[in-house]
């Protein structure tokens, strides 16, 4: 019975920990939810401050892949409208994926889903083709070598935008774009970030890398918030380029990090109060409903297998 009972706390810690790759968000924000990924859109910008997802080997490798359709359009879930093809239109921009649409040759739907334009920003296209291929090429092989790992990506929208496009809505530019990483399974757990210069090219990709804290000051975001203070601490402080198969560079790209004021949990500058937690409301209840789904299933698995043996007696 203690057996039972340790395994069914296991797992319903585990299920608390369903969507870990979001970042801290507030109440009134706009959070989309697709199945491949979720998103918070901002409408100052139309465009995403951020998208999340879970990166899987088996979402990478299939005999049948899933074909890229390119079919753009508005994101239905937006509830303020996201900004559509036109807004692109002669820019001079690619409609650049955050979620990129090869992380999910496996399921044509999860495919289709990363067309919404929603999961787009404007992007030079040498950028696009380049140091952002490069590191969405470099997730993918982390994705297949550790079975699964967590992503947040995004433009940085607290810059200034270098420019804005668009004729019916106003689209930002963004001049950096970020991605942080979370490998959360055993043997081996660890976290790394890149802040990468919205400019054409093929550079190292290891100069742009960077502790998951230090890209929290620059971008202002709380990630993986729902993880144990003691194990954020420790990996989001951690950058071991030899953990994710890169070199250590001699020098590293020169970013002019800011703290964001308003967003203190962005940082480790004050000890967090016993008993405060980073969780929402609606992502408490989230978790708890999916653990009590679990807990509920595991139980009737175990009853179910009493009876049988008490039948056999």
């Amino acid at each position: 019975m203690i057996r039972i009972i340790s395994v069914l706390l296991f797992i319903f810690s585990i299920s608390g920990w369903a969507q870990i790759e979001l970042p801290k968000y507030e109440a009134n924000d706009q959070i989309v939810r697709h199945s491949a990924y979720t998103l918070k859109y901002n409408e100052k910008y139309e465009e995403a401050d951020w998208v999340a997802y879970k990166l899987t080997k088996s979402m990478l490798i299939t005999n049948t892949p899933a074909k890229r359709k390119n079919d753009f359009k508005p994101d239905p879930l937006v509830l303020t409208k996201s900004a559509d093809t036109h807004d692109y239109a002669s820019s001079g921009y690619d409609r650049g994926h955050l979620c990129p649409s090869a992380d999910f040759k496996a399921d044509q739907k999860l495919m289709d889903e990363t067309f919404f334009m929603s999961n787009m920003t404007p992007m030079e296209h040498d950028f696009n083709s380049g140091n952002w291929e490069d590191l969405e090429d470099h997730e993918r092989r982390w994705a297949i070598d550790n079975g699964e790992i967590y992503i947040v990506t995004g433009p940085i929208l607290k810059d200034e935008p270098q420019e804005y496009i668009g004729k019916k809505n106003r689209v930002a530019v963004a001049k950096r774009f970020f991605k942080v990483i979370l490998d959360y399974r055993e043997p081996e757990l660890k976290m790394i970030a890149f802040v990468v210069p919205h400019k054409g090219g093929l550079d190292d990709i290891s100069i742009y890398a960077m502790t998951v804290r230090e890209a929290e000051k620059i971008t202002g975001f709380d990630f993986f918030s729902t993880l144990p203070k003691d194990i954020q601490d420790k990996l989001e402080t951690e950058l071991d380029f030899q953990k994710w198969g890169l070199h250590t560079p001699s020098t590293r790209y020169n970013q002019k990090a800011e703290t964001v004021s308003n967003t203190p949990e962005a940082r480790p500058l004050s000890p967090r109060p016993q008993g405060a937690s980073n969780v929402n409301e609606d992502q408490i209840v989230l978790y708890v409903l999916a653990g009590l789904g679990i807990v509920l299933v595991v139980l009737g698995i175990v009853i179910f297998i009493g009876l049988r043996m008490n039948k056999r007696k």
